[in-house]
């Protein structure tokens, strides 16, 4: 990951592509693989990293507010599947290119950055004005359903398709209204928009239009086999093992879809059963995936055999992750998975061995980081934490879990022991 702001960010290859016609031009994939390579940077407390992408998709709102406005007449800004140095925000690369909703997507880690630093300089210069843009496309895009809802279209989940009902399974197609994983990245940003103008005790009027708007989204549904429907209607997926697990982003990483949530939660572990019965998580990053989703169910024995697969059948003897022929994307996924497995912070809440698989009994680390600004250093021996140590940027109460139960621990600025 590139580290100084004047640096492009982390492509599929990075610094280790060694062709002048490298697969998929070594470009910038946004339904997934860009967001990926920053998912440990601030877990992995390398949050300096974040900012060369913060300031590349900065760059991208001024041609994607042509896009925005030339393809959709909206305001705001977005772009579609794929990016590069050269600022291309515009659908290509056929079906899967129509992903208005990427965009919006690549929102997240410039906010996320945000939830771990607590720089309140950098939120109101650097991130807000780039989600207040994307908010302002979203609101324009934003179509009524016939059912009432405000959904997207076009859409599309990245990157399966749907036998279209009454033609016997002989055609299918990606295309429709309010894929899940729409509805999902638009609560996302809302969300985070609401919380930071909010903060920054801005835009009131905005923040009204876009709470009114969330009301009349769509929910996310069940189907009638158990798991997370994909699309608006439950339709049959073309290719049940898809690498993609789109509808998925909810769980991670996102947190709308959790222990709060349990309908949803359980059907999330039935989705990953199902995509993973049927041949999915093949690729380096499908299966880093799967490894942090498997973290935010808090299932350490399934932690542990996927970062063992990920190793064992999608990583290359140099280490690099496979896609093929190689993606940086699965390694730093695979990163953050280990690091979700061992420190969460969503729910304002510090929790501690989430995810602990038996085949991990003994171990230590330090410099993990969770949200607010609190750095991790702990030790555990057959299976129990003996030791924790909380760096505190500043002082105050927090919530710290452990197991079933709950802390609310007092911190002084600085490092603190915590007996739990």
């Amino acid at each position: 990951m590139a580290r100084r702001p004047g640096k492009l960010p982390a492509n599929l290859q990075r610094i280790w592509n060694e062709s002048y016609n490298a697969p998929w031009n070594a470009d910038f994939h946004t339904n997934i693989n860009l967001q990926m390579n920053y998912w440990p940077a601030e877990t992995g407390n390398l949050s300096e990293t974040t900012l060369p992408l913060a300031h590349f998709v900065e760059k991208l709102t001024i041609p994607g507010g042509a896009t925005a406005k030339e393809m959709y007449n909206a305001g705001g800004w977005t772009l579609h599947h794929l990016t590069d140095a050269f600022g291309r925000t515009g659908v290509a690369d056929g079906v899967w290119g129509v992903s208005p909703m990427a965009g919006p997507w690549m929102t997240f880690p410039l906010y996320r950055h945000y939830e771990f630093t607590g720089d309140t300089g950098y939120l109101r210069n650097t991130a807000y004005p780039v989600i207040k843009g994307s908010v302002a496309f979203v609101l324009d895009f934003l179509i009524r359903s016939p059912q009432g809802y405000l959904v997207t279209n076009p859409s599309h989940s990245p990157e399966n398709a749907f036998f279209i009902p009454g033609t016997n399974r002989k055609e299918s197609s990606q295309l429709c209204y309010a894929s899940t994983i729409d509805i999902e990245i638009i609560h996302g940003l809302f969300n985070n928009f609401i919380n930071a103008a909010t903060l920054l005790n801005v835009d009131a009027d905005m923040v009204s239009k876009v709470k009114a708007a969330r009301q009349k989204l769509p929910p996310i549904k069940i189907g009638a086999n158990g798991t997370i429907q994909e699309w608006i209607e439950d339709f049959e997926e073309v290719e049940p093992g898809h690498r993609h697990m789109s509808h998925l982003l909810g769980l991670y990483p996102l947190n709308i879809i959790s222990p709060q949530t349990p309908d949803l939660y359980a059907a999330a572990k039935k989705t990953i059963e199902r995509r993973l019965a049927n041949g999915g998580g093949h690729t380096g990053w499908s299966k880093a995936w799967i490894i942090n989703f498997y973290a935010r169910l808090q299932d350490g024995e399934q932690c542990g055999e996927q970062v063992q697969s990920l190793l064992q059948k999608s990583t290359l003897p140099s280490l690099l992750s496979t896609h093929p022929p190689f993606q940086i994307d699965g390694n730093f996924g695979g990163a953050a998975g280990i690091a979700e497995m061992l420190v969460q912070s969503q729910n304002d809440e510090i929790h501690i061995l989430p995810a602990l698989p038996s085949s991990w009994p003994n171990g230590k680390i330090k410099g993990l980081r969770a949200r607010g600004g609190y750095t991790i250093a702990m030790s555990w021996r057959s299976g129990r934490l003996t030791q924790l140590i909380i760096t505190a940027g500043k002082a105050g109460v927090h919530s710290v879990r452990y197991g079933d139960k709950v802390w609310q621990v007092q911190l002084k600025k600085g490092n603190n022991t915590v007996a739990l």
